[in-house]
């Protein structure tokens, strides 16, 4: 009797053959046990990505880039009772006093009475390009600040042209250059 089925399922398979592959023809692929290549890919950009991240989060961050225009003072112990000393000053020989020229002080003219910038390169004054960039201006005068020419300056230091920072004011800059004050007001 086995004799005559397995004759039976060779005819079947044998017609079906013409139409196509039959299930019992079909072989099944075994399972892949790795991973595909595009997963290591994958894999490797992420860790790539994950390194960098920590190394830029681990960093320090740069040291701030002083102007040339300040100048080194000297470390000096200063003990919680006895007052800071004064900063070295340089040298400048006191004017001739006469009875006909006031002291400086006297002569100084209010803010609201100097020449701005532009008055002083109408007049043939010579000055280097000046461009506000920011001005802070607040009450307590070590919280005030501007931008000149993307150089940020508190009132006393200079410019990298020689330029001093008198005073930072509500309405601008007072600047003082070869000893010829002026106001390089704000917004122009």
């Amino acid at each position: 009797m086995s004799f005559i089925l397995d004759a039976l399922k060779k005819a079947e398979s044998e017609r079906h053959r013409t139409s196509g592959p039959v299930l019992v023809d079909v072989r099944i692929a075994a399972p892949r046990r790795r991973l595909p290549a595009w997963a290591w890919v994958l894999g490797a950009v992420l860790l790539a990505n994950l390194l960098v991240l920590a190394w830029l989060l681990t960093r320090k961050p740069a040291a701030p880039v002083t102007t040339a225009a300040t100048t080194a003072t000297p470390s000096v112990n200063i003990t919680p009772s006895a007052p800071a000393p004064a900063p070295p000053q340089a040298y400048a020989p006191p004017p001739a006093a006469s009875p006909v020229q006031p002291p400086p002080a006297a002569r100084r003219v209010p803010v609201d009475q100097l020449p701005t910038a532009k008055e002083l390169e109408s007049a043939g004054v010579s000055l280097p390009p000046l461009l506000m960039n920011l001005h802070v201006y607040d009450p307590t005068p070590s919280q005030r600040y501007v931008l000149l020419n993307g150089v940020r300056l508190t009132e006393g230091e200079f410019t990298p042209d020689g330029i001093k920072v008198e005073t930072i004011t509500e309405r601008g800059v007072v600047l003082e250059a070869r000893g010829q004050r002026f106001l390089l007001p704000t917004g122009g």
